[in-house]
């Protein structure tokens, strides 16, 4: 029986902007979500990511008949047994969920994550023992995820076994030194082996200010506030797309997030893809309008002019990335990048030779990098001045001995 959308639930808004926006934003991704599973019909990943939607605005019992709806149609989708059991988490329903959790395992050959949050799940209902075999197994395939250590250590830690939890943590901060949580870790195991000596030690660092990596929950709760409204808006479309391009429907993604631009403009992931699939469908008009619209509407307008100016060069439409590195440098005219790209464009031009040289000395003047240098060669060997090349380029020389290109490009130089 194929899969029938349900109604969305209501959203009761209030007259704030900020209420307007965020409602707007979650109508825009049921939107999408829905046309996704109208598009790719019984696609099990396009419905659970719709699940996903109707959790996160408190329809529980419809998400969870969603995934349901899922499983009747692929037994073995991963992807709905792990969101019922996220589902049971939130419910308060630990035992459900550790069923959930093991079936998605089974059913998904990358169940790493999953396994991940089965071991916390067991440490939690007191079964440490067998948390503890989990994670075992889980370092010895990926020994280096300092996370799992972590969690071994404190399943190790929770059982009193505080010297396998030392080394545990110790396995961790080789990998990763500045682990908040396997530097706290040792601290509570060194206390409570009564070593004071080492656990100051590690308390000290937990003073440290600087060194305060403790981990932030992320509020789940994406559409409190215009920004969190917009980062699940993001993931939304995003992984919409991404079904669509598995199901080999790059027109269906493209759409996508061609209307996820025009919701969010000012998105760098949902643009940064849009523009990726316009260049593999060498759609590079479309591309440049993309980047063009971005100009207009950015709050970084110098960044999105220098962005279309690269973008021109790399697809040879010299003209339009000139206009581009102008505007950024008259945006911000003590930024070196546009210069020294600007220059790349002159010297392209038999007549503008000797102001390639000019914009490449006034790059150099604002960053003396050794790659300035070399465009500052570059550009003095198409105005014939030889000397000025040599010169430039063994100061690239100097300053990065190891750069193959510079070195064959004086070794190249006429005597």
């Amino acid at each position: 029986m194929p899969f029938v959308i349900p109604d969305r639930p209501a959203f009761p808004v209030d007259e704030t902007n900020i209420s307007k926006v965020v409602a707007k934003l979650r109508s825009e991704s049921f939107t999408i979500a829905e046309d996704t599973v109208r598009r790719l019909r019984d696609d099990t990943a396009a419905i659970c990511l719709l699940g996903k939607l109707h959790l996160r605005c408190g329809n529980t019992d419809i998400a969870k008949k969603i995934w349901n709806d899922a499983l009747s149609l692929d037994p073995n989708c991963s992807d709905a047994w792990i969101d019922l059991g996220n589902a049971e988490l939130l419910l308060g329903n630990p035992e459900k969920a550790e069923l959930y959790f093991r079936n998605a395992i089974k059913s998904t050959k990358d169940s790493f994550d999953v396994q991940l949050t089965l071991s916390k799940l067991l440490m939690e209902q007191g079964k440490l023992n067998e948390a503890v075999e989990q994670l075992t197994q889980m370092v010895k395939t990926n020994a280096r995820r300092s996370d799992v250590w972590c969690k071994l250590g404190l399943a190790n830690q929770q059982l009193r076994e505080f010297p396998k939890a030392i080394t545990n943590y110790e396995k961790a901060l080789q990998i990763d030194k500045d682990s908040w949580e396997a530097i706290l870790g040792m601290q509570t195991a060194y206390r409570s082996l009564g070593d004071s000596e080492n656990a100051a030690k590690y308390t000290q660092i937990l003073s440290d200010p600087s060194k305060n990596k403790a981990e932030r929950v992320r509020d789940e709760r994406a559409d409190l506030d215009e920004a969190k409204a917009i980062e699940y808006f993001e993931f939304v479309c995003q992984t919409a797309a991404n079904i669509h391009l598995k199901a080999v429907d790059t027109a269906g993604a493209t759409t996508t997030l061609e209307k996820a631009i025009q919701v969010a403009p000012e998105s760098d992931d949902i643009r940064r893809m849009l523009l990726s699939l316009y260049v593999k469908q060498k759609r590079e008009t479309s591309a440049i309008e993309l980047l063009q619209s971005r100009c207009n509407q950015s709050s970084n307008p110098f960044n999105a002019n220098l962005e279309l100016g690269v973008f021109c060069m790399k697809v040879r439409k010299l003209d339009l990335a000139e206009s581009a590195l102008r505007k950024a440098i008259s945006l911000s005219p003590n930024h070196s990048e546009p210069y020294s790209l600007l220059s790349q464009i002159q010297m392209t031009k038999p007549n503008e030779v000797l102001l390639a040289v000019e914009s490449a000395k006034r790059a150099l003047s604002l960053l003396p990098l050794a790659s300035n240098h070399y465009i500052l060669a570059t550009a003095m060997y198409h105005a014939k001045d030889m000397a000025g090349a040599r010169k430039e380029l063994m100061e690239a020389i100097r300053l990065e001995p190891g750069n193959v290109e510079f070195r064959d490009a004086f070794a190249r130089l006429p005597k």
